[in-house]
This record gives C-alpha cells, sequence and structure tokens, in this order.
C-alpha cells in the first residue's frame, strides 16, 4: 500500500527481462560476435583476424562446424596478428548449420563495415546472446583486472544493442563516447565503448562466460576476468545493495532503490498494462510489448 511507503525506504527493481527470442544458435552468437568485432564482412569472402590463441582455435572449430574453413591470408610482423579467410569452396563433415558467408547475407551483416556493423534483429535466443558478448570481448574487449570490462567499437548502434542485451541477461552498464585515437588506422569516427565495473555486475558476467582470446601481454583473457572477480568478490560471500547476503543467486538480478518522496495527490485513476511476461521487451530503456 502506498500509505505505508516512506522516504527512505528501499523497493525492489528488476534488473534483468527476459526478451530473448528463438533466433540464432549459441555458436552462431560467438561468431557473429567475433566477426562484428575483427571481422571483415565486405569483398569476395569473410575474412577474420585474431592472434595465434584460444580464439582462433574456438573460430576454427565454430567455422569447421558450419562447413567452412580458416585459411592464413596474411600475418602483420608488426603485431603478430594473424589474417584468415574463410573459404566455402572445401567443405568439412559433420557440417550442420550452413556457410558462414549463407549466414552473414541472412542474417543482414553482408556487406557492413565501421559504424554500420551492428544487429539487423534483436529476437535472439539467451545462448545466442551469451557466446555473442563472449565473441565481443574475445575481439573487442579490454579487461582491467582491477577494475572493469570494456567492449568497444566504432559503431555506436552496437554499444547500444550490447547494452540492451546485458540489461537482459541482469547486467547493467554504461556507454561512453571519446575521439578515436588511431586504434581503427585512419578511421576519423568516434570510440564508443561499453563499461561493466560494477561488482555484482561483473560477478553475474563471470558467471555466464568463458573466454578464449589472450590480452595484449598474451594472458589468456579468462584469467584476467578471474583476477578482477578476486579484487571485486567480498570475503564474505556476494551482497546485495541492501546488505543482506544473497543465497545461491535467487534474487542476483534484483537492486534495492531507495524511495527519495512521496507525493499526496488524492484519489486518481490508475492504469496498468497486463500482458504475457515474455511478450515484454526493453528497447532503449523503455519497457514496451513486442509486435
Amino acid at each position: 500500500m502506498t500509505t505505508e511507503l516512506a522516504p527512505g525506504m528501499r523497493l525492489p527493481v528488476p534488473l534483468g527481462l527476459d526478451a530473448f527470442g528463438s533466433r540464432g544458435t549459441a555458436d552462431q552468437g560467438y561468431l557473429i560476435g567475433q566477426l562484428l568485432g575483427d571481422g571483415s564482412l565486405t569483398g569476395s569472402s569473410v575474412k577474420w583476424c585474431g592472434h595465434l590463441d584460444g580464439a582462433r582455435e574456438e573460430m576454427q572449430r565454430v567455422v569447421e562446424g558450419m562447413g567452412d574453413r580458416l585459411s592464413l591470408w596474411n600475418i602483420q610482423e608488426s603485431n603478430g596478428l594473424h589474417e584468415y579467410g574463410v573459404v566455402h569452396r572445401e567443405k568439412v563433415r559433420n557440417a550442420t548449420t550452413g556457410s558462414v558467408l549463407s549466414l552473414m547475407r541472412r542474417e543482414g551483416l553482408w556487406g557492413s563495415k565501421g559504424a554500420d556493423k551492428y544487429l539487423r534483429h534483436m529476437d535472439y535466443s539467451r545462448e545466442f546472446c551469451i557466446r555473442f558478448i563472449e565473441g565481443l570481448i574475445d575481439s573487442d574487449g579490454s579487461i582491467d583486472p582491477r577494475k572493469n570490462v570494456d567492449i568497444s567499437t566504432i559503431s555506436e548502434r552496437l554499444m547500444r544493442q550490447v547494452q540492451e542485451i546485458l540489461q537482459w541477461l541482469g547486467i547493467q552498464s554504461r556507454v561512453s563516447r571519446r575521439k578515436n585515437s588511431g586504434g581503427f588506422g585512419r578511421n576519423p569516427s568516434d570510440l564508443w565503448s561499453v563499461h561493466i565495473k560494477a561488482r555484482d555486475d561483473i560477478l553475474t558476467l563471470r558467471g555466464l562466460i568463458t573466454l578464449h582470446a589472450n590480452n595484449t601481454r598474451g594472458i589468456r583473457k579468462d584469467q584476467v576476468l578471474d583476477q578482477l572477480v578476486a579484487v571485486k568478490l567480498p570475503k564474505h560471500g556476494r551482497r546485495n545493495n541492501d546488505g543482506n547476503p544473497m543465497v545461491g543467486g535467487e534474487i542476483q538480478n534484483v537492486a534495492w532503490d531507495r524511495i527519495r518522496f512521496v507525493d499526496h495527490v488524492g484519489a486518481r485513476n490508475t492504469f496498468r498494462i497486463v500482458e504475457r511476461p515474455d511478450e515484454a521487451v526493453i528497447r532503449g530503456g523503455i519497457l514496451g510489448l513486442r509486435g
């Protein structure tokens, strides 16, 4: 009852929303995350850049599962970056989901580049979205072992989509913009970043993803994320914003928001939306309905 509320009290606020659809598989999510980060989706074939680490092995497994293979095209001597082409002519046994190029065309991604790299659909499955975040962190992500996880690209729209997907997963993040210092060659576009910093958000992320790539120092990003978790994790277990121990993660997607004031406005008509939860979606931070 409103009459029982008073300034200073806390109300539970859900941080996540089950807005996932059924589109896409987990491996497709990782592949698309990697290609939107370090891939080329123009020209005569799909290309991907990476190093000789676990991410290359994972990409090779995913690509071969789609009936294609990775073929080394070029090595940049200055930084050891390997450029691979996805070869479609030579099919691999046990292919189940069609070629990489066919997937890129089906998802509306073929031909996109730079700031035009973003998802054309937002009805992907939960499994797709988790692995999509994995692929983006493996490609365009950085982890400070004492501070936060960042994902950066020149595509603002992609970073807004990432923030939305993270929210669906119960992870809060912040989007920022800064001038591109040249990390993307001569591209003058601004650099957009998603930052994941809060303790519970880092812990939730750690429980969802497995990273494969190495950082610039040659250390696997998964290990660096574990270091960050060790810094963020309190000595006596995970706690919510109200200071109460969280048991088994049952309320990990709930924050406690403090009431600042209560206005008495007399009798008013009130309205509510009655709809199935699986028909509700969040778009740009606004709750709406599918369709």
